[in-house]
């Protein structure tokens, strides 16, 4: 390829979709993966932890961004994929890319980032926000049980209890 695209193209990723690392590493580009231009793309995953797994999410338009350019820099071929070691074979998750993430957490100062980090970040941002369903955002984290991701991925947010705090302090005031 033209040049080497790897931790900024697959962080982005994650922290866009909630995937699993796994099933970033998987993915190809194209119809049975994913599908990118200038208003957003999907991506299709189809190799999953379970059935519930298999699933299309949608992306906005950073994301495909961040995913075009990171096809012109490798080369991305139709059925490719997206993410490849020089030989173009696919990446464990134990390679290459731990030994990246590793790197940029700590040039950022950051300690104890792991792969499902991303996974849980991208879950609590969406579930804290009111316009967000549970059932959606299950579907998104390709989970079968909206409860569960309720329970695993989304915490408590200070913020939004102190509102809610102040909510009822002037729903009193106001005899509702």
């Amino acid at each position: 390829g033209t040049g080497r695209s790897l931790m900024y193209p697959l962080l982005a990723l994650l922290d866009g979709t909630g995937l699993r690392v796994s099933e970033a590493l998987a993915l190809r580009w194209g119809p049975r993966g994913v599908m990118v231009g200038p208003e957003g793309g999907v991506v299709r995953v189809t190799e999953a932890k379970t059935s519930t797994g298999i699933r299309d999410v949608p992306i906005g338009q950073h994301l495909a961004a961040v995913l075009i350019a990171h096809r012109q820099a490798t080369e991305g071929s139709e059925g490719a994929l997206i993410f490849a070691d020089p030989q173009g074979q696919a990446y464990s998750r134990h390679g290459a890319p731990r030994y990246g993430l590793r790197r940029v957490a700590k040039a950022a100062g950051v300690e104890g980032v792991a792969w499902h980090t991303f996974r849980h970040t991208h879950a609590t941002l969406l579930g804290t926000r009111p316009e967000v369903d549970a059932v959606t955002l299950a579907a998104r984290l390709g989970h079968a049980d909206p409860a569960f991701t309720a329970r695993t991925y989304i915490h408590r947010d200070d913020d939004r209890a102190r509102a809610l705090a102040n909510l009822a302090d002037d729903l009193r005031r106001s005899g509702r």
